[in-house]
């Protein structure tokens, strides 16, 4: 019974990392297709987590967010493969995945801004 639950909480969680991922494909106009083929692995994958027969794994969540531009780690944190370094703060979270999807300017300016904030706190 324990080992059926754990079954069905790893298919949830693989699932809802393929919705995230299919929406990261979306904003970039690209299909999962375009995702396999980039990140060097089989499309079938898609289909085997989504109908739970197969979970995501280590190497295809590295390898989609390497060809989609996320840290792996985001990936692996949504894959329910590794806990972030801060799992009660969600902000942190969410700052890295704005990070990535900025302008390398835009970037810079956080950058900047961060630094700069770094350096009072230490102060105070």
């Amino acid at each position: 019974m324990i080992t059926a639950m754990a079954g069905k909480k790893n298919i949830a969680k693989a699932r809802e990392w393929l919705a995230w991922i299919d929406e990261e494909l979306r904003e970039r106009d690209r299909s999962r297709e375009w995702l396999a083929n980039k990140g060097g692995f089989d499309s079938s994958k898609f289909s085997h987590i989504e109908a739970g027969r197969q979970g995501i794994g280590y190497e295809v969540a590295t390898k989609a967010a390497s060809a989609l531009g996320i840290p792996p780690a985001i990936s692996l944190e949504r894959a329910g493969l590794q806990k972030g370094r801060h799992d009660n703060d969600r902000r942190s979270f969410e700052l890295q995945e704005f990070f990535t999807q900025a302008s390398d300017k835009t970037r810079d300016a956080i950058y900047a801004a961060a630094k700069a904030l770094f350096e009072i706190d230490k102060r105070e």
